[in-house]
């Protein structure tokens, strides 16, 4: 689950697996932004990490946090 709320309009949100972007999801200028994300390639038999991303339409980000699993 992904929960973000930007200072300006948010342009997209990338997902971050182990150092590669995985997903890109646009956001249209919307200021919050809360969805779902699935890892359908999620490989049980190693350790991933993930973070999150986030561009506003200025071009400022911010970045979570990485979240281990596995």
């Amino acid at each position: 689950h992904i929960a973000c709320q930007g200072s300006n309009g948010i342009n997209h949100i990338r997902i971050i697996k182990n150092g590669d972007v995985v997903e890109t999801i646009p956001c249209h200028g919307e200021w919050d932004c809360d969805l779902r994300w699935v890892d359908d390639n999620f490989d049980f038999r190693r350790s991933n990490y993930y973070y999150v991303r986030i561009m506003q339409v200025d071009y400022e980000s911010a970045w979570s946090s990485p979240v281990w699993i596995g």
